[in-house]
């Protein structure tokens, strides 16, 4: 390894103990709890209610699950009581230092999976500042490193995937991709704009169309096979998919998304207020955020269901599709494949995009599935779609900070809030322009973002209401944003020499 990727590695690792005894959300007793089950409990019972188990179960994927029983083999050793079923809440120091460092090893495969990826197409200052973008997300700080989740590791895995694609190595970057679905399904925003992209680049240039159609399909077919195999008996796959597809759950996650139904069941309220309608004693914005039982979502509006919310979601991943498939298709040189990788990232980009903006009971984390793919291309993107990628990683950024609602962790916020809006420009393409308008803007979220800490301390009265106007706020710059990449997208060409 080189000494400045090796420096590289020391610095953030360095950086990242720093927040080891940081605030724990309760998924870090979530993940514990998983080690446990894994590791104590029979393959066939890992997604399965199990009476007196902590309520903290088994909702990611195989893959996910079959690297939480690797990490309890380590853990065992460690600390055999990080391990027990009945130890809820169990956080011992070694505790603490096994389960963050394994975080810590997510976020160096990220870097290493960064780096191989765009020192294949950048160099000097343009390629380190985009592996700092992308390794040094403020929002994979604010999730993994403090919340506590993988998704640099997740992510890592992406960018390898992406990797294989930029060498030719089609089916290999497919099943990459099928493992981190099995891994983590939320990426399954990203599979439709996978699979698009495979068919254009893949299949159709091949002679042989049919057979590398076929193969790729076994290749992705046979990856879920045998991920799921210890799963495929009716009781099993049942529990599998129960816990992956809660769909009893409210339109909204408790604090609103930024997205299309954070507008809109603001607007909600809004009406009840004018019309006077009593929400109290209303039953229908009960699914909203509680359990949906098939009633109403919204009290004035008419009520958004899964279904309709799903019918609008691919009706865009459709237009987003078509609209792709349209654009005419390059040749084989080395610089126009390039460009395809390029097209590649924005549209996984653009599809999470429109599954963030419009699908059923989204949590707010999910902006990463958004913000992380096309900061990895800041550098390379066409200069129509600068403004609108940057926009997206700050606010992105911003509406994460109710994660961190401790008061402990607000001198961070604070800190915080210069780092990205000075930092992140400063790391940005020097073609960049931030016009006013976006400039009060994020100004305005920044605001919001720590105001939401503070109310608590100034009054006890409408506690819901910052986090209602850091969502609905933040919703009005991302979704502009998402339109402005996807038009930048869809207009605009690239080169690449």
């Amino acid at each position: 390894m080189t000494s400045p990727r090796l420096l590289y590695i020391v610095v953030l690792v360095s950086l990242k103990m720093l927040l080891m005894y940081s605030y724990k959300s309760t998924d870090f007793e979530v993940h514990r709890n998983w080690l446990a089950v894994t590791s104590k409990l029979p393959v066939s019972e890992w997604y399965q209610d199990q009476e007196g188990q902590s309520h903290w179960t088994l909702d990611y994927p195989p893959v996910f699950a079959y690297f939480e029983r690797g990490l309890a083999v380590m853990a065992d050793v460690v600390d055999s009581n990080m391990t027990q079923l009945d130890n809820q809440e169990y956080a011992s120091e070694r505790t603490v230092i096994f389960q963050r460092s394994t975080v810590i090893f997510g976020d160096v495969l990220l870097f290493l999976a960064t780096h191989a990826f765009l020192s294949q197409i950048l160099r000097g200052y343009a390629l380190w500042a985009s592996v700092t973008l992308v390794v040094f997300h403020p929002g994979l700080l604010i999730v993994d490193s403090i919340h506590f989740q993988y998704n640099s590791m997740l992510y890592a895995l992406l960018v390898f995937s992406y990797y294989q694609v930029l060498h030719r190595r089609y089916i290999s970057g497919a099943v990459l991709f099928t493992i981190l679905i099995c891994a983590k399904h939320l990426y399954l925003y990203m599979a439709p704009a996978y699979f698009i992209f495979l068919l254009k680049n893949c299949v159709l240039p091949s002679r042989k169309k049919v057979q590398k159609f076929v193969l790729l399909g076994l290749s992705v077919i046979g990856t879920t096979l045998v991920v799921f195999l210890p799963f495929l008996d009716e009781r099993s796959l049942t529990g599998v998919l129960k816990r992956l597809f809660p769909w009893g759950r409210g339109l909204c996650h408790a604090y609103w998304a930024p997205n299309s139904y954070a507008l809109y069941s603001a607007g909600d309220l809004v009406l009840q207020k004018v019309l006077k309608i009593d929400a109290s004693t209303s039953v229908g914005t009960r699914g909203l955020v509680d359990g949906y039982d098939g009633g109403d979502t919204h009290a004035v509006l008419p009520s958004i269901t899964p279904r309709l919310s799903t019918q609008i979601t691919l009706l865009f991943v459709s237009i987003l599709i078509v609209m792709y498939w349209s654009r005419p298709p390059g040749g084989r040189s080395s610089s126009r494949h390039v460009v395809e990788v390029f097209e590649l990232i924005v549209l996984c980009s653009l599809s999470s995009a429109i599954f963030f903006a419009f699908s059923w009971h989204v949590h707010e984390k999910a902006i990463l599935m958004v913000s992380l793919p096309s900061a990895l291309l800041l550098w390379l993107v066409p200069g129509p779609m600068i403004l609108p990628t940057l926009c997206i990683y700050i606010v992105g950024t911003f509406s994460l900070f109710p994660l961190l609602f401790q008061a402990a962790e607000l001198p961070l916020k604070i800190a915080l809030v210069p780092l990205i809006l000075v930092g992140i420009p400063i790391l940005a393409p020097p073609q960049l322009r931030l016009p006013p308008t976006n400039v009060s803007a994020m100004l305005f979220v920044a605001f919001l973002a720590i105001y939401q800490s503070l109310h608590p301390m100034l009054t006890s009265r409408y506690p819901f209401l910052p986090l209602l106007m850091l969502s609905v706020s933040s919703a009005m710059v991302l979704l502009p944003a998402f339109y402005q990449l996807a038009t930048g997208f869809l207009l605009y060409s690239w080169s690449w020499k």
